[in-house]
Order: C-alpha cells, then sequence, then structure tokens
C-alpha cells in the first residue's frame, strides 16, 4: 500500500524555497507495513467508541435550548458586529495586563517532580455578551491554575496545552511525553490548565468544559485560554527566558494555533487540532438537530463570523514558517483530518506528520514522539547541559 502520509520534503516543495533535504531529516515517507494499517484500523475503531461517549444523549441541547442558543449567537453577533470586532477580530483580544502576583505551590513529586502555581484570571466577557453572566457564575474557573517543570535558566521554555477533558498531571506529562522532553532535550515545561478543566471545572459544565452545546461559552473558553497564556508567555519572558514555544495538542492544538496569532512565540506545533468549531459541530450534529437549528438560523453566517473572533485561521501565525510542525491521524474520527489540512494550508504548508491511527491512538503511537522531537530539534528547540 503506498504511504500517504505527506513528509516534511514534500510539504517544503508545495511551499517553495525551502531547503527539502534537510526538512525530509523531520519526517521521511516509507512503505505501509502490517503494523501500520491494524494501527489504522485499530485508532478508528478506538475513535468511534469515544466519539459514541462524547455524543451521549446528555450532550444534545433540548429543543429550547437550541432556541435559545440562536437568541444569543443573533445578539452576540449584533454586539461585535457593533464594536467592529467581527472584521477586527484581533481586537477582540484585549491586550492582558502583566502576572505580578502569582502563588506557587511546594514542589510535588507525583505523578512526576513539578512545582504547581496559580493566579487570578482576570479575563471578563463584556457585560453586553448575552453568556457573560453563565460564564461568570462558574466560579472555580476564576482562578488559573498551571504547573511546570524548570531546569537550567538559559533552555528555552515549551508551553504545553493540553487536549479536552484532561488538565492533570497524571494524564498530561504522558500524552506530551515530559519525561523525555525536560530530561533528554532539556526543555523547560510550562502546562497551563485550561479554562473549565482539572481543578477548575465547574459542577454546571460537566465533562464537556467548554467544547459543548453551549456555543458561546466555547468563544469565552478559547478567549480566556489565550489571555491566560499570554499572560504566561510574557511572565516566563520576564523571567528572563529567551525562547518560548508552543505545542497543544487536540483542543490544545487549537489554542496553540490560535495563541500563535496573537502572541510572539518562537516555535509552534499543533498535533491533531481543529480549526473551524461551526464545522465540527456540524458534523458530529445528529440530522434532526441539526435541521432544527438551521431552520432558526443557529448554524448560518452570523455563527461562522462570531467564530471568527477565536479562529486560527483569521490572522497569520507569528512563528517563522521554519518553526511551524504539525501532526495528524489519517483516521481520526473525532477532528475530521480536513482540520489539519486548512490548519496545514494557512501556515503556508510547514513539515507535517500523518500517522496510521485515530484521534485518540496518538498516545501510544511510537511516530508522535519521535516527530515531536525531530521538529524540536530542527527548530533548535534543545538544550545540552
Amino acid at each position: 500500500m503506498a504511504d500517504s502520509r505527506l513528509s516534511a520534503g514534500e510539504a517544503g516543495d508545495a511551499a517553495g524555497g525551502v531547503d527539502a533535504a534537510a526538512e525530509a531529516a523531520v519526517v521521511r515517507a516509507r512503505p505501509w507495513s502490517f503494523v501500520d494499517c491494524l494501527s489504522l484500523a485499530s485508532g478508528a475503531v478506538v475513535d468511534a467508541v469515544v466519539l459514541a461517549i462524547m455524543k451521549g444523549p446528555w450532550a444534545h441541547p433540548s429543543a429550547a435550548d437550541i432556541e435559545r442558543l440562536a437568541g444569543e449567537v443573533k445578539a452576540s453577533h449584533a454586539l461585535y458586529h457593533s464594536l467592529g470586532w467581527i472584521e477586527r477580530p484581533e481586537e477582540f483580544h484585549c491586550d492582558p495586563p502583566p502576572l505580578r502576583e502569582i502563588e506557587l505551590a511546594p514542589a510535588r513529586r507525583w505523578p512526576i517532580a513539578h512545582q504547581w502555581l496559580s493566579f487570578a484570571s482576570g479575563y471578563e466577557p463584556r457585560r453586553e455578551d448575552p453568556a457573560a453572566g453563565r460564564w461568570q457564575s462558574y466560579q472555580s474557573n476564576r482562578i488559573a491554575h498551571a504547573w511546570m517543570l524548570r531546569g537550567d535558566d538559559d533552555a528555552p521554555w515549551l508551553v504545553c496545552l493540553h487536549g479536552s477533558g484532561t488538565g492533570h498531571p497524571l494524564f498530561d506529562a504522558a500524552g506530551f511525553g515530559a519525561r523525555r522532553l525536560h530530561a533528554t532535550l532539556g526543555l523547560n515545561l510550562l502546562f497551563p490548565v485550561q479554562p473549565l478543566h482539572g481543578p477548575r471545572r465547574a459542577p454546571q459544565t460537566g465533562t464537556a468544559a467548554f467544547l459543548s452545546f453551549e456555543l458561546l461559552d466555547t468563544v469565552h473558553g478559547f478567549a480566556q485560554a489565550v489571555w491566560e497564556a499570554r499572560r504566561l508567555v510574557r511572565w516566563l519572558r520576564d523571567q528572563g527566558a529567551r525562547r518560548v514555544g508552543v505545542y497543544g495538542i487536540s483542543l490544545g492544538g487549537y489554542t496553540a494555533a490560535l495563541l500563535a496569532t496573537l502572541e510572539p512565540v518562537d516555535f509552534v506545533l499543533a498535533g491533531i487540532p481543529l480549526c473551524d468549531i461551526p464545522d465540527l459541530y456540524v458534523g458530529h450534529s445528529p440530522v434532526r438537530m441539526r435541521e432544527r437549528a438551521e431552520a432558526l438560523g443557529l448554524l448560518g453566517r452570523e455563527l461562522r463570523e462570531l467564530f471568527t473572533l477565536i479562529s486560527p485561521l483569521a490572522r497569520p501565525p507569528t512563528a517563522p514558517r521554519d518553526r511551524r510542525f504539525l501532526f495528524a491521524a489519517l483516521a481520526d474520527r473525532i477532528v475530521p483530518p480536513t482540520h489539519a489540512k486548512r490548519l496545514w494550508e494557512h501556515w503556508e504548508r510547514p513539515p507535517m506528520s500523518w500517522y496510521p491511527g485515530g484521534h485518540v491512538s496518538f498516545f501510544w503511537t511510537p511516530g508522535v514522539q519521535r516527530f515531536v522531537e525531530a521538529a524540536l530539534r530542527r527548530a533548535g528547540f534543545v538544550h545540552r547541559r
């Protein structure tokens, strides 16, 4: 079977003017093996099971919810259109204040030696926003949390943004390969806990956090995530960090890509990323629910324009092209591969790896970690003690 994964060299050739031989060192295409085919099939099956759980009846809005959501989206669109922010989405993201007061907890040893930090988020929606009261009612979300692995002061910092449903060192240290990134590559690592995840979870939101049918919660979830990440990136630079990169997986891949359009970063890597929230919702909605929502105008132009406020496709990334990287799954049932391809196109076709598997199987696919490490080395994001 021919290998349909995009090699870094092919990506370079497509973009033009790039040293394809050097980039081919990051990813090489190769013939498919039986193990690859098995990984592809098993990854798709695992994704299907996870998706069935995620799309259970509890995750569906009622007819009254759909009507309410249509009203919220219409009112929110009118507000931000009147401010001119639909046309200039970068103005929706206020410049965050410096991070002056931060609480550092005593060092923790499990599941990996790390230090926990917390601070007042400071993010607030505009009072006129129809979802402002609901968002502010999530009391536990007002305190931002993060944890870090800190080594040499001269080492680069990598900000790691987790996926949906995680936000705890037990899962994220393993998912990002934190031990190896820190001990072998010598990186300093910072793991922000995204809004409504981990200790920030609100009882009202359940396990869906801010990627739920509450569409305006999704807008504010990503807006708050990048607000806090920008404060942390600037805090690192104030502490003397010379190089700061960002690496996100799944939902975190979206946050990383959005962050890279708003804050100068020296490296960006998006893994199994989504890039278009309305498309994701439409694709996963049951037919009758989608028809009802479309009849009320919920899934139309106003929703799509509203989501440009938080779209990673609305602006170019700040990281240089040779320090942008992506990986994605060929059999992804949760985030269709078209999302990664669109982001890759928007990023001017940088080096990218397609692995044979599903969304969830990045966790146990060895080629993913090899690509991540090769990308970091290619960008000079390693530190030798």
